[in-house]
Order: C-alpha cells, then structure tokens, then sequence
C-alpha cells in the first residue's frame, strides 16, 4: 500500500475514534486495530497520535488556506465580504470532517491550529489598512479570527448544517454586527 494511501487509512480511523470517544483514550494500538494496516505501518508513517492529529489538519486546512491566499485583497474593499463568500463552500466540502474537528474533542488543538496557521495572513489581507490605535492590531486580528472560528464551528457542527448558501448571510450578519447590536436585529 503506497504511503498516501496507508496515511489517509489511519487518519480515517483516527477521526472515527475521536467522533466516538475522548481523545485522551485513543491509543496508537487502537488506530491500528482499527485498520487493515501494521503497527509497523503506523510508525512507517508518524511518531505518534500528535503527528496524525497534524496531518488530519493539514488534509483538511490546506486547500482552504490556498484559496484565501489566492486572494489580491488590493483590488477588493471588503475582504470580510470575500472570505465568507468563498470559505463557507470549502468548509461544508469536508463538514463530516470540520464537525469532528470542532467537536469537544478536537475543538482546542483544531482552533489553536488554526489561529496560529491564520494569523499572518488575516494581518496581511483583513487588517492590512487596519489604523485603529484603540485596539493593537494583533488583538483585533486575533478578535477576527476566534470570532470568525467560533461561527464556523457553530454552523459546521450542527446536525443538519445549513447549506453555504443561506449560511454566508447568517455569516455575514453575525461577522459585521457587534455583540451589542445583536439582541436588536
């Protein structure tokens, strides 16, 4: 079995225990037993459950991270408006995924991923005019991100997640619409 192929088997299996019980009792032996596949194809292919935690993210992030990156924020005015109406699609692609990884037992490592993963280029294309001497750039980039991350998870985790389409205005209001105003819409 070629690499890609025994790596995508044990990240499979992974997700299937941590959709079913704490990540804390998921065991490189239970990974296993879960496959067709050796013990010595596990270590073959990671160190340990921490480095599929990592490839699982990275399978799932990466091609979300290239189109957010693809976009030239110098000829859009609002790139909040761009990311929701290019993120949502991407995201409900691999809902069965997002849901595991936003579920209780992944939610922590996932968002700490992907704030970290995010932030340069969040300060790069959303905060890239950002002015305010308020509020330090950093932490209304980081205000953006958990927000935007929160939303996300909200949506992507429940039973019947809404489709892209009727999200993005659900989105769009939640993003644009301070906590204050909320209870008045």
């Amino acid at each position: 079995m070629n690499k890609n192929k025994s790596r995508d088997l044990i990240a499979k299996a992974f997700l299937n225990q941590v959709s079913l019980m704490p990540l804390s009792k998921i065991t490189i032996k239970s990974v296993v037993e879960a496959t067709s596949l050796s013990r010595r194809s596990f270590y073959n292919n990671f160190n340990g459950i921490y480095d599929v935690i990592v490839y699982v993210e990275e399978s799932i992030d990466d091609d979300i991270y290239n189109k957010i990156e693809e976009i030239d924020v110098t000829s859009i005015d609002d790139p909040v408006k761009k990311l929701i109406e290019v993120v949502p699609e991407l995201i409900y692609a691999k809902r069965d995924q997002e849901k595991i990884m936003y579920s209780p037992n992944l939610r922590g490592v996932w968002g700490a991923y992907l704030e970290d993963k995010y932030t340069d280029l969040t300060m790069k294309t959303v905060f890239k005019n950002y002015t305010s001497t308020e509020i330090p750039k950093k932490v209304a980039c980081h205000y953006f991100i958990q927000s935007f991350l929160y939303i996300v998870g909200i949506w992507i985790t429940q039973p019947v997640p809404e489709k892209p389409e009727k999200f993005k205005k659900i989105f769009e209001t939640l993003m644009k619409t301070s906590m204050i105003e909320l209870p008045e819409l």
